[in-house]
């Protein structure tokens, strides 16, 4: 009599664990008859019900539903058919919670401390997640084309931190990024110039660094990141990444200038020459380390020849450096008014106060030059300095000549 009842026991029990995962038997059933929609209505409430036994086997199962709801939609895109945006990106988050759920409750330890020994799912789960990557990247552009950078930023960002899914370890996710670098870093770009479109400076901080590590996208990098600390007003930030940009870009010297003038207007001189020395020491080869410094010890230190050394390496660096010649010039104009020499007339000096003058006024003269042959749209580096120069010089002809050009601005 016992084992009867021990019997009818038992029996009663798999019938009410048999009840409990009825929802999943029939998902599984529908999904093989291929009727992806009613698996789905089937398989989701099953999945938050106490009573479902198996849940690594569920979430497995609803994540292949998703999959198959998500292939539709790819499908048509392939076929340059119309698709459900809404409906691509919602199957594939809930394919990837669901198949990464699935993982997580596969690997997780008992009571008792023990992980099963047998994983069903484990290769399966990991496979599906890695074919879902790109396809956060065709939902970013699908969302881009629509109008709706929120929705695109998001999915881009998605895309960029798939490699961080529990599935993959820390080796396995920098593996990814590696391999992968070029893709990712445009995505970031990416991500980043729609941040910044929406004034989410945030956004942009979160994902600019892969733009900056894409020497096409670089200078814009740096730019949005330093509008968004700007924005933020966050100066020490400002201030460590402008240093980092002067040292990683060397074609476009704002960077520089408005590093320099931020430590001029704090008059924060021994922090500006570091920061120039520290550049030349890790960029010998950056022009923009030499002409930083050489500012720094022109406009901020009056060290005019060690200037001009500093000038004339980025100028060796860089026969066209602009910014270089013109600073060099400038540095022999401002070195001989700093020697305040007698300009009167009827001294006995005079003579040799204007040999010395147009010492210095020759010397600048063909990098002025030199300035308006390389820019000759930008007037205001070179017009008004020659006109000085050649009067100087004594040289009428070309000094009315620049007097025009300044009239006719």
């Amino acid at each position: 009599m016992k084992k009867l009842v021990l019997s009818a026991v038992a029996v009663l029990a798999s019938s009410f664990a048999y009840g409990q995962n009825m929802a999943v038997y029939k998902a599984e059933e529908q999904f093989n008859e291929e009727k992806f929609v009613e698996a789905e209505k089937t398989i989701i409430p099953a999945l938050t019900n106490p009573k479902t036994k198996k849940l690594d086997y569920a979430y497995n199962l609803a994540g292949k539903i998703e999959s198959r709801l998500l292939q539709k939609e790819i499908e048509k895109a392939a076929r340059n058919e119309p698709l459900d945006t809404t409906l691509f990106i919602n199957c594939l988050n809930r394919a990837v919670e669901f198949f990464t759920k699935s993982y997580e409750i596969e690997k997780a330890p008992d009571a008792k401390g023990k992980v099963k020994s047998k994983l069903e799912f484990h290769a399966e789960n990991k496979k599906m997640i890695g074919q879902m990557m790109t396809y956060y990247a065709y939902a970013g552009q699908f969302e881009n084309q629509r109008g709706n950078r929120e929705g695109a930023y998001k999915a881009f960002v998605q895309y960029i931190e798939m490699p961080k899914n529990p599935v993959y370890t820390k080796a396995q996710a920098d593996s990814i990024y590696k391999a992968d670098a070029n893709t990712y870093n445009k995505i970031g770009y990416y991500a980043a110039m729609l941040a910044y479109e929406m004034k989410d400076y945030d956004g942009v901080l979160k994902t600019v660094d892969f733009a900056i590590a894409d020497p096409v996208a670089r200078n814009d990098g740096y730019m949005m990141k330093l509008a968004s600390h700007l924005a933020k007003k966050d100066t020490a930030s400002w201030v460590k990444t402008s240093r980092e940009a002067v040292a990683a870009i060397d074609n476009n010297p704002v960077y520089c200038n408005n590093l320099l003038f931020y430590y001029n207007s704090k008059k924060l001189n021994d922090e500006a020459k570091a920061m120039a020395d520290e550049l030349v020491q890790k960029a010998p080869n950056n022009k923009m380390a030499y002409y930083a410094r050489g500012c720094v010890s022109m406009n901020t230190f009056k060290k005019y020849a060690e200037a001009r050394q500093d000038f004339d390496k980025a100028i060796e660096l860089d026969e066209n450096f602009v910014e270089a010649i013109y600073n060099k010039g400038v540095s022999f104009v401002n070195e001989l008014i700093s020697l305040n020499l007698n300009t009167d007339t009827k001294s006995k000096d005079y003579q040799k106060t204007l040999e010395k003058a147009r010492g210095y006024y020759s010397q600048a003269k063909p990098l002025f030059e030199k300035v308006q042959m390389l820019v000759p749209n930008k007037k205001e580096l070179w017009a008004e300095n020659l006109r000085s120069i050649y009067f100087n010089l004594d040289m009428k002809e070309k000094a009315k000549e620049m007097e025009d050009i300044i009239a006719n601005k």
